[in-house]
């Protein structure tokens, strides 16, 4: 059996390849035993279009692993092509109805950083509106002929809105009036740079906007480490499997454009906010990964903050009960504060439906009361 580590090896040789930044490795005759484990692979860090889309990269591989590879970045293609309509047609119906909006993470980086943006596979796309505007951009995204995911439960400050395209496949849309989801870790986040630094996106759409450059970066880095430690969804069931190179790819590509002003900015930033040692470990990732050029003198003061921060510890150490108490301790304003506490105190039926499939008869009290004793066993047991 070949080590996950050693195939993970291999795909970030032939990704830098593709890249431009490293000679294509061959196929090794020890991976003809574990083709199969390959493309899942590829396809868990989201590199299926990356290869598919250099001729030469996959020259000299098993012709079934070649056509897994090319099976899912046909998908991502497909899934491309049927989300773009949606996204921009949710886009632009915020901007009719006044209502301005930035797009984050997945999609946000995939059409300002890669020539094509179906290399960059995601599963969704994210909004970000100012709280104010949530009620008037609900009834926007309901014209634009989305319906919003009732049956949702956990996060605080975003929602789900659900497109069924012609093609058969759903569509989503996360909105959030918060750039995270957790008052605790907004501190790393400048919500007022994010609207007064926001960048034009034309190549989406007229009226799109991204964060700029520093902002992208810490988000992504943020997205990383809680994704490390939990897991994500992308069609199917949660993944987990450790740093994905697509992230490291992102990464990349951003500071492949920095400036020596650019990295000034990212260091200040993150003194500032505290954000470094988070910032540092996707940085130190994506070098690691992928050769990911990263100044001396940046790393020097990155490395000047404790770790692990304060932020780290709530990703990776805290329990249920003590990142709700964080983040109630953390709120700006006690509409927040109680925001937060409403959502961890009562779940929707139809989630507690999901959770306890087989008690559909009890009623919504008694579902509530499961769940609050499940997530008090779970802490217990925790320690």
């Amino acid at each position: 059996m070949i080590a996950q580590d050693t195939i993970d090896e291999f795909i970030a040789g032939c990704v830098r390849s593709c890249l431009g930044s490293d000679q294509r490795p061959r196929w090794p005759a020890t991976f003809n035993v574990c083709g199969d484990e390959v493309a899942t692979r590829i396809v868990f860090h989201g590199v299926a279009g990356i290869l598919c889309d250099d001729a030469d990269a996959m020259g000299d591989w098993p012709s079934e692993v070649k056509g897994l590879v090319a099976t899912e970045a046909r998908l991502g293609a497909l899934w491309e092509a049927t989300h773009n309509p949606v996204i921009v047609s949710a886009i632009r119906a915020l901007m009719d109805a006044g209502i301005e909006s930035v797009v984050m993470k997945g999609t946000a980086l995939a059409y300002s950083l890669y020539e094509d943006a179906a290399l960059r596979r995601r599963g969704d796309s994210d909004l970000l509106v100012k709280p104010n505007d949530l009620m008037c951009a609900r009834e926007a995204l309901r014209s634009a002929g989305l319906a919003q995911d009732t049956a949702q439960f956990g996060p605080n400050f975003q929602e789900v809105w659900e497109y069924e395209s012609a093609a058969g496949m759903t569509h989503l849309i996360d909105l959030h009036w918060q750039p995270v989801d957790s008052p605790f870790i907004l501190k790393l986040v400048d919500c007022d740079q994010i609207w007064s630094q926001k960048v034009a996106l034309d190549r989406l759409c007229i009226g799109a906007y991204v964060p700029d450059p520093v902002i992208t970066l810490v988000r992504g880095a943020i997205n990383e480490a809680w994704h490390l430690k939990y897991g994500y969804y992308a069609d199917g069931p949660r993944l987990t499997g450790g740093h994905r190179m697509i992230w490291a790819v992102d990464y990349l590509l951003l500071t492949e454009k920095f400036s020596a002003l650019d990295w000034e900015n990212l260091s200040t930033y993150c003194e500032k906010t505290g954000a470094s040692p988070i910032v540092l470990s996707a940085l130190e990732g994506a070098e690691t990964m992928l050769g990911m050029a990263l100044p001396d003198t940046v790393r020097s003061r990155l490395t000047q903050q404790a770790t692990p921060s304060p932020q780290q510890r709530y990703i990776s150490s805290f329990g249920e009960l003590a990142r709700l108490r964080a983040d109630v301790f953390a709120s700006t304003d006690t509409a927040m504060a109680l925001a937060v506490m409403r959502c961890a105190a009562f779940a929707p039926r139809e989630h507690l439906l999901r959770k306890f499939p087989k008690s559909d008869h009890w009623p919504t009290f008694a579902l509530q009361l499961r769940r609050y004793a499940a997530t008090m066993t779970k802490t217990i047991s925790k320690g």
